[in-house]
């Protein structure tokens, strides 16, 4: 209801705090359809939130606060790596990118990035030599559907 009501006002740009916080699958899926569809008409947007899993498909741009000040900036594809290698806000970091990351450094053939669990599947399916997606070939970045 909040939100409709400064929807109303046509703002250029939307601050959203923590919006998917406390709903449940339903409600988030309809928060996440909303966030995307004030995207693509071409509003800016600032989410502040922990859950950054939820937000990858609509943000270019991550920062990263520590204590009030930037710890670090940029694309999802940079900043996740550069978390990983200082060893700070694991929690950031989405669960698929870790693993690819670790099986990436244990040698495993995974392009970068990788984010979602659809890729995931699909590259350790066909480094596993099993027939992914029932023999579909799905190129990284595409969803399976």
């Amino acid at each position: 209801v909040a939100l409709a009501g400064v929807l109303v006002q046509e703002p250029h740009i939307l601050i959203l705090d923590e919006p998917t916080v406390g709903l449940d699958g339903p409600g988030k899926q309809e928060i996440l359809r909303e966030i995307g569809q004030l995207r693509h008409s071409g509003k800016t947007l600032v989410i502040v939130s922990h859950a950054i899993e939820d937000f990858l498909d609509f943000v270019d741009r991550l920062i990263v606060l520590e204590e009030g000040r930037v710890f670090t900036t940029g694309p999802p594809s940079q900043v996740f790596p550069s978390l990983l290698q200082v060893g700070k806000f694991p929690f950031l970091v989405p669960s698929v990118f870790r693993l690819c990351h670790d099986l990436r450094a244990e040698g495993w053939d995974i392009p970068e990035p990788t984010f979602r669990v659809e890729e995931a599947l699909y590259l350790l399916d066909r480094h596993l030599g099993r027939s992914p997606a029932g023999g579909r070939k799905i190129p990284v970045g595409e969803h399976l559907n």
